[in-house]
């Protein structure tokens, strides 16, 4: 629950899900904003573990309804050590960036610039791109130099991928593992095009992009299709004439169900909870694809609500 202070600065406690919880004993982090000064348009923003260890320290430009970074953004493992640092313009990575092993040795380096060709690894949602620079394993062996060299990384369940970066991007044929499967890809300079993906039950698949966010089966035309026919405007709010914007998140499934919906922003007089009802009983969605096998994303969907249609 956010409380507001003298010293102008806004608590959060979070829990692993991302979400704002009411007790210090329910959350991963605490995350304070402090409001910025006359003629300063950012917030200061602060995370610490719950032992009141720094976990992150940075800018945004807006916290509500979610973080919009600004400038650098540096992360911390609970030893104090750095963990990464980012840079950012309009929520978007943008520059230098640097990330380390826990016992603060560099792991890599690299530039986000959305003028390059790689699509940056991991979020779905990510929207700038790549360039690694270099990369040294866990003993400080260096594999990526200046942007060149063959990249091998595995966890300790031996999933991970492999294959060569030049200039920067990755090139030639890669290889990868995880929980759903392995998959095979090839790279032209940076550009992905094509790829295999063996799945854990034995099924071979073929794909023409690297991922895929989830999507309601039809389309969203179709889901907001299904919004129409299927919302009930609570009585009151009719009444009240309450119209405008709901704001939900939720986690698509591997499978396309729907799981983890939460309400981010309500209109009130039942609104919210009639929009809850409605993703409840959604049918599946087509899951997201990574790697040409499905995996768990999160989703934030807004839902308008105009008592003049």
């Amino acid at each position: 629950m956010a409380c507001h202070a003298q010293n102008e600065k806004i608590t959060y406690y979070i829990n692993k899900k991302g979400q704002e919880v009411k007790h210090l004993d329910s959350a991963a982090f605490i995350r304070v904003i402090q409001v910025p000064d006359s003629g300063s348009a950012n917030f200061s923003l602060y995370e610490y573990y719950p032992d009141k260890t720094k976990k992150t320290v940075g800018y945004v430009s807006q916290y509500q309804p979610k973080l919009i970074y600004q400038g650098e953004l540096v992360s911390y493992y609970k030893n104090g050590k750095t963990n990464e640092i980012f840079n950012y313009v309009n929520g978007k990575l943008k520059g230098n960036s640097f990330e380390y092993y826990e016992n603060g040795q560099l792991k890599q380096s690299g530039t986000y610039d959305e003028g390059a060709n790689s699509k940056v690894p991991g979020s779905l949602t990510q929207v700038s791109f790549f360039k690694l620079i270099d990369y040294f394993d866990s003993t400080g062996v260096q594999m990526i130099k200046s942007g060149d060299g063959y990249l091998k990384q595995y966890n300790a369940k031996n999933f991970g991928d492999e294959g060569y970066y030049k200039n920067g991007l990755k090139n030639a044929e890669w290889k990868g593992r995880c929980s759903s499967g392995s998959y095979t890809e090839n790279y032209a300079q940076g550009v992905f095009t094509e790829g295999v993906a063996l799945w854990a039950d034995g099924s071979e698949h073929k794909y023409d992009k690297v991922e895929a966010m989830p999507e309601y089966r039809g389309g969203m035309r179709s889901f907001y299709a299904y919004v129409g026919k299927n919302y009930v405007y609570p009585p009151l709010a009719r009444k009240a004439g309450v119209q405008g914007r709901l704001l939900l998140s939720f986690v698509v499934q591997k499978d396309g169900s729907l799981t983890d919906i939460v309400l981010l922003k309500d209109i009130g007089l039942g609104t919210g909870e009639e929009a809850l009802r409605l993703l409840r009983e959604s049918p599946d969605w087509q899951p997201g694809l990574q790697h040409g096998m499905p995996v768990r994303v999160a989703y934030v969907l807004p839902i308008m609500l105009n008592l003049g249609r």
